[in-house]
């Protein structure tokens, strides 16, 4: 619907409050607690991979999360204005995040992890 395979959930999340992106930074970084607490991977390095949509919180918990060894990303926009000035490309409803562009932008994110991001 809409162009966008999580178009309901996109809507619902935002009319609650929150985003997708919100949830699965929030899933990352859970997914880290439960790492860091477990024996035979808390002193393993930690590599994140995503694409697609899945790219831009995956961007995010890194920032937030700095036992993350590394992250790889594949199709990640390359900014929040990308999705403002392209709105007809698919999916772009799974990153929305009201007003972010009056805080930051991924380009932000970018120059804050230096090396410990790369693109594919």
């Amino acid at each position: 619907k809409f162009y966008n395979c999580e178009y309901r959930n996109a809507m619902t999340a935002i009319h609650v409050g929150t985003t997708l992106v919100a949830h699965r930074v929030r899933e990352i970084l859970l997914i880290m607690k439960y790492v860091r607490q477990h024996s035979q991977l808390k002193n393993l390095p930690v590599y994140l991979y995503a694409d697609g949509s899945n790219a831009v919180p995956a961007l995010q918990a890194a920032v937030l999360d700095t036992d993350l060894t590394g992250i790889i990303l594949m199709d990640c926009p390359s900014s929040f204005s990308e999705v403002i000035q392209s709105p007809q490309i698919r999916d772009w409803y799974s990153i929305v995040v009201p007003g972010i562009l009056q805080l930051y932008d991924l380009p932000v994110l970018n120059r804050y992890l230096k090396s410990r991001v790369r693109y594919r």
